[in-house]
């Protein structure tokens, strides 16, 4: 039986910065499978050339990972 997509953690956020604030534009979860996703929070077209900065987020700091 295959695996099914049951939980997500997310692992890498992509933001920019606006008015020296940041804004995250989308989100990278890997699921219990393997599967890696991407979730865009806003229009990737809106972005136009804006350099979107990544970094890594560590799961546990949802309160959703357990090794």
């Amino acid at each position: 039986m295959k695996d099914r997509l049951t939980r997500a953690v997310p692992i890498r956020e992509g933001y920019i910065l606006r008015d020296s604030e940041e804004v995250s534009v989308w989100l990278d979860h890997e699921w219990n499978t393997g599967l890696q996703t991407r979730s865009w929070l806003v229009d990737p077209e809106m972005l136009g050339n804006t350099e979107v900065q990544e970094r890594e987020i560590m799961g546990i700091m949802y309160g959703i990972w357990s090794p």
